[in-house]
């Protein structure tokens, strides 16, 4: 059992959304991290027109994501599921963060596993 937590804030660094999904099981990390991106982006609203810049703490999932044309790997259908979803954007950059800067995120997943509850 794992949880996903995900955080968007606009460009001044003010929390627009939060959410929080439990995973009823999780084969590994990496496929945590890369449903963790998917919620993530499906949480930003359609159509908008910022220039979007995603953070995690997982290295593996920003390398594979920046070679995501050359690498075949476990998260290859929600890599596609979140290259359809940022397609509609003007841009679009994952980039990996110190898990410490992550908290937000991690606190969000934490709730979900303890309180057996998933929110927006």
């Amino acid at each position: 059992m794992g949880a996903v937590g995900a955080v968007v804030r606009c460009s001044s660094g003010q929390l627009r959304v939060a959410s929080a999904r439990r995973l009823s099981s999780v084969r590994s990390a990496l496929l945590a991290e890369a449903e963790a991106l998917n919620e993530w982006v499906r949480l930003i609203p359609a159509g908008t027109q910022d220039h979007i810049v995603a953070e995690t703490n997982c290295q593996v999932l920003v390398s594979l994501w920046k070679n995501r044309g050359i690498h075949r790997s476990e998260i290859a259908t929600i890599r596609n599921e979140v290259e359809e979803l940022v397609a509609g954007f003007t841009s679009f950059r994952l980039m990996y963060i110190r898990r410490s800067v992550n908290h937000a995120a991690h606190i969000c997943a934490q709730h979900s596993l303890v309180s057996f509850h998933d929110f927006v």
